[in-house]
């Protein structure tokens, strides 16, 4: 300070040392702060993963349910009824295919559901009576269109499970 009072300059030294104290009190507090924040990422990182992992299990387990209650309606039906259970299954089958090629599943969860759709597509294949409901169902160029979309992206693992389902059959 460049004045001429001793109090002054004495009360100028005081708050220079005070501006020291609180720049190193808060960077202190800075420094805290991100180190919280480092030690903090990876625990929110593995909630969330487990959350994930949850949620997908959750799905995956709604989707086998599902595709059961689709099966056991087809199977118990009576003979006017099957053509409506099995327009369901394939309405059912149309949501998770659509899932599919959105890639909306994980890939645990894909490759099961990708699977059973594959097995789907290989029973109405080999069952004349219902590849026709199936032809029957489309009214038009929007009917079944990610089944068949599907059915297209995964022609070769269909032959595939075509030759195996002969073999075992």
């Amino acid at each position: 300070c460049t004045c001429s009072n001793p109090k002054w300059r004495r009360a100028y030294g005081l708050a220079q040392k005070m501006s020291e104290v609180t720049d190193f009190v808060s960077a202190a507090g800075q420094a805290v702060a991100a180190l919280a924040a480092v030690i903090g990422l990876p625990a929110i990182w593995w909630q969330l993963r487990s959350a994930r992992k949850d949620s997908d299990l959750q799905a995956l387990h709604t989707f086998l349910l599902q595709v059961k209650e689709h099966e056991n309606k087809l199977q118990i039906a009576e003979p006017e009824g099957k053509e409506t259970a099995f327009i369901e299954y394939l309405n059912f089958i149309e949501i998770y295919s659509a899932a599919l090629n959105g890639s909306l599943f994980p890939p645990i969860s894909r490759e099961i559901v990708n699977d059973k759709i594959i097995d789907f597509v290989v029973l109405i294949d080999d069952a004349p009576a219902w590849r026709s409901i199936f032809s029957n169902a489309i009214t038009s160029k929007t009917t079944f269109s990610h089944f068949h979309k599907f059915i297209k992206k995964h022609k070769t693992q269909i032959d595939k499970a075509k030759i195996v389902h002969q073999h075992l059959g």
